[in-house]
């Protein structure tokens, strides 16, 4: 996922995977102390997306799954019917 300029929110430096703090999505979450459960929400799932791109192990299913989870996860919190 990117914003401009070639901001990704992910990224990889070495073995390691990172968020890029350049990222408006990563900023406003730094900004509000990770205290904002949408904008955590929204960083999970764009992590994971990029893990699907980025592993063999984790595949459409995996992710799908993951994505339908974390949608009834984030409803419950809202307390929206599903």
């Amino acid at each position: 996922i990117s914003r401009g300029a070639g901001v990704r929110l992910v990224g990889v430096h070495g073995s390691l995977y990172v968020l890029d703090v350049r990222h408006p999505l990563v900023r406003a979450a730094c900004d509000r102390g990770g205290d904002d459960p949408l904008l955590i929400s929204m960083l999970a799932s764009g992590v994971y997306t990029f893990l699907n791109a980025h592993l063999d192990e984790i595949e459409d299913e995996h992710e799908a799954l993951f994505h339908r989870h974390h949608c009834e996860h984030i409803l419950r919190q809202l307390k929206v019917p599903s």
